[in-house]
């Protein structure tokens, strides 16, 4: 299994100042990973999510309004690289209104995710229910971090690794608040 950034796509225009840039690997303790911002020119600091040994996951926060580039490794024989950059644009971008569902923010629609991924977007409320399902598997899901004074929230998705995966293999995630319930359709998870 090759190294693959999933989350975020190439280019993508991030509308938070958190972002869990995370993806599939075939050893998840042979990895490093720098995220550089690339209008200072400095690295920035970030956390390591997670124990899948085929998976990984750095989540990032208070990130300023600029243009990034994450790079990733693998360190076998021979070294595998990864990159990818995007756009953080959330400077005056505010949680959903109170009263509103979450929003999502990884995944999107149509996206494949690893065998452990981390779920994000904002809410101005506590989030109930993070629930990864579809196949006759699941619900799957739960919240690491409920939303911050900047409404970012974050959940971890795991134990998926027996599920029927690749193409076809059609699942939803639902997130929840008191107001209602967001949900990313289609989405497959990395063979």
């Amino acid at each position: 299994m090759p190294l693959k950034v999933l989350h975020p796509k190439k280019s993508a225009k991030i509308k938070q100042k958190l972002i869990v840039i995370q993806g599939k690997c075939d050893n998840a303790q042979k990895i490093t990973a720098t995220l550089t911002n690339k209008t200072t020119g400095k690295p920035v600091t970030g956390q390591k999510l997670g124990t899948n040994a085929k998976q990984w996951g750095f989540l990032y926060k208070g990130l300023a309004d600029g243009s990034y580039s994450f790079s990733i490794s693998q360190t076998n024989s021979p070294v595998v690289m990864d990159a990818v950059d995007f756009d953080v644009a959330a400077d005056g971008v505010p949680p959903p209104p109170p009263g509103t569902p979450p929003t999502i923010t990884g995944p999107a629609d149509g996206d494949e995710v690893a065998v452990t991924f981390y779920p994000y977007g904002t809410s101005t409320q506590t989030i109930t229910t993070v629930a990864f399902s579809g196949n006759g598997q699941g619900p799957a899901g739960t919240v690491t971090q409920q939303p911050d004074s900047d409404g970012n929230w974050v959940g971890q998705v795991d134990g998926i690794d027996t599920w029927p995966n690749g193409a076809g293999s059609a699942y939803q995630l639902n997130v929840s608040n008191s107001s209602g319930t967001t949900t990313v359709n289609n989405l497959t998870i990395s063979s």
